[in-house]
């Protein structure tokens, strides 16, 4: 039997991550770890992590790591989904110890075009074609005070982690976050089939 297949997920918040994570999940049946959507959940029971999401800051690394971990555990036959890790340069090693051999597909987004839909998820606003309603809910770190800091450090990030990403020869797959959902969809399912 084949290893089974991890992929992370990239990008800038905003750039479509969760939209296409659930569509792997229920299109192809893997197994998917939104990590901020898990480390919300956890902050609904721990005030200080609640605070620190709210305020647009990365999560302590140590609870990342773990909920990385916890996840890479998992059996499962078709595939590994991470949405949002590695989210910076030093948690490459953790991805590495924690998945072994993975890869990496970015979804690259103009930094304005991630402002105006993480605006129009502050707002409620209507969902973009082809997502799923839920992913367009409110979170608090999509407050308007916030988004700018936000925006412009994951970028800083981002490009730092891609950087080191190639470095190390791992293997990062670049897919326009500007197209047509569907588009997107479709090129993510075409690069996992050719894994």
């Amino acid at each position: 039997m084949a290893a089974r297949q991890v992929v992370a997920l990239l990008g800038l918040p905003g750039a479509g991550k969760t939209t296409v994570l659930r569509t792997v999940h229920l299109s192809l049946g893997w197994a998917v770890l939104s990590v901020g959507e898990t480390l919300r959940a956890k902050a609904k029971e721990d005030p200080e992590l609640a605070s620190l999401l709210a305020a647009g800051t990365l999560a302590p690394e140590h609870a990342v790591a773990a909920v990385v971990r916890e996840f890479a555990g998992t059996t499962h036959e078709r595939g590994l989904m991470v949405d949002g890790f590695p989210r910076h340069k030093q948690q490459i090693d953790v991805a590495d110890e924690a998945f072994g051999n993975w890869t990496a597909i970015l979804l690259a987004v103009p930094l304005e075009l991630a402002k105006r839909r993480l605006a129009l998820r502050a707002d409620g606003g209507p969902p973009r074609p082809g997502s799923d309603m839920s992913t367009n809910r409110s979170r608090p770190e999509d407050h308007p005070t916030v988004v700018e800091r936000r925006i412009a450090d994951a970028a800083a990030q981002l490009s730092v982690l891609e950087t080191a990403l190639r470095d190390r020869g791992r293997k990062l797959t670049v897919i326009d976050g500007s197209l047509a959902p569907t588009e997107i969809l479709s090129q993510v399912v075409e690069h996992l089939h050719a894994m």
